[in-house]
């Protein structure tokens, strides 16, 4: 693989990628806020 060729995967890459940002950090919060509460129902 040359450089060109590399240059080009990782701008097409970045071209089509979306940051899905607060999305997923309000997933992995959610996650945390699940685990606390069956945590509170076992004890």
């Amino acid at each position: 693989m040359t450089d060109e060729d590399f240059d080009k995967i990782v701008y097409e890459f970045f071209a089509n990628y979306t940051d899905p940002g607060m999305k997923k950090w309000g997933g992995f919060r959610l996650s945390e806020h699940i685990e606390k509460i069956e945590g509170d129902k076992n004890n």
